[in-house]
């Protein structure tokens, strides 16, 4: 596999979880908004909701490419790799979009996570 397809792949699945997970905490936040959260009525309710519906079918998809992926490289670069683009991912859109408290401790592991991610890909075939 190119190198170029294999960084494109990992940031692809890395883009792919971060979104499913964003899309599960919005149908989990609107089922706790209706008070279902603690309740059995939450099951039925989760598995009607688009959101986590949407979620899980992205999930479904994520393992696939993934799977693709450890059929052609290593998984010692491999599944770092895609931990660290999801982790930077969640940060920024933590930080910008759900306007969640960023502070510096927090800056400097993304800073050391981006230092990490750049110390693996020089590691790959």
């Amino acid at each position: 596999m190119s190198r170029p397809l294999l960084v494109a792949l990992i940031v692809l699945v890395g883009v792919m979880v971060a979104v499913s997970q964003l899309l599960l905490r919005h149908g989990m936040r609107q089922l706790g908004a209706q008070g279902m959260i603690a309740s059995w009525r939450m099951v039925p309710a989760a598995a009607c909701s688009p959101w986590i519906l949407a979620s899980l079918v992205l999930g479904v998809a994520t393992f696939v490419v993934y799977g693709y992926l450890l059929g052609r490289a290593e998984m010692t670069i491999i599944a770092p790799a895609i931990n660290g683009v999801f982790y930077l991912i969640i940060f920024v859109v933590a930080a910008v979009w759900l306007r969640e408290c960023v502070t510096g401790t927090r800056i400097a592991g993304a800073a050391l996570l981006l230092v990490a991610l750049w110390l693996l890909s020089r590691g790959a075939r």
